[in-house]
């Protein structure tokens, strides 16, 4: 039987490279320091999803010895490759499903707060659709699973734009393709997004069973975020 691969997409945490629209509420470091409490979770998110091959596809080329020092035991590394976010992907999906890896589902590393059973909603979609995506309220996507090649869907999007999922799902439409979506949930892109990560975990606190990303928590309560002053700012 082919196994489900997750993928986390993920860039090097490095001061200057990573969520500089924080910047300047947030100094460099300290956007690389929170960047990689979310990559940590989403290693950790990824490791503990039973039945999954887990996955990162890593950026830049270079940064390789980098993602060795995150990971745990029995999770790959795979470098992203191609000129734009969607040959990434593409490239990504069209090698894991020549691996014979099925589904593939990747999901960023931004969306700390991303629940176990929302991917497994995503797998169990797939048992019926060809698509499933995960909307994000900046109008892109935080995940995407299929069980096919489906190069068109990355082909003429306009990447980094409100249009993303919009422009997605009408080319799932003109490819003859079925989709599912899942719930929507928030990036975390720009200062003012902090003060609602933070609430949306001390809610994740209020439900038994509900994963808690913890390394995000603790950076976020070592900062000492005064979320009023940043609002004033934004």
């Amino acid at each position: 039987m082919n196994k489900p691969a997750l993928v986390v997409m993920a860039r090097a945490p490095e001061a200057g490279r990573v969520k500089t629209r924080m910047q300047p509420v947030l100094s460099p470091e300290q956007c690389a320091g929170l960047y990689d409490a979310f990559v940590r979770d989403a290693i950790d998110l990824a490791v503990s999803m039973e039945g999954f091959v887990p996955f990162i596809a890593y950026t830049p080329a270079g940064s390789k010895t980098v993602f060795k020092r995150l990971i745990p035991a029995g999770m790959e590394l795979i470098p992203q490759t191609g000129n734009d976010l969607g040959q990434v992907m593409d490239g990504l999906i069209l090698s894991l499903l020549f691996r014979k890896f099925l589904p593939v589902i990747l999901i960023g590393s931004d969306i700390p707060v991303l629940q176990p059973r929302t991917i497994n909603r995503a797998l169990a979609a797939l048992e019926r659709v060809d698509v499933c995506l995960g909307p994000s309220r900046d109008g892109g996507y935080y995940l995407i699973g299929v069980k096919k090649p489906v190069s068109a869907l990355f082909q003429g999007i306009p990447w980094s734009s409100p249009n993303v999922l919009k422009v997605t799902l009408e080319k799932v439409t003109s490819a003859g393709l079925t989709a599912a979506l899942l719930e929507e949930l928030s990036d975390v892109d720009l200062p003012g997004d902090l003060a609602a990560l933070d609430a949306e975990i001390r809610t994740l606190h209020g439900v038994k069973g509900n994963r808690i990303p913890a390394r995000t928590e603790n950076w976020l309560k070592s900062a000492r975020l005064n979320y009023k002053d940043i609002s004033s700012l934004c």
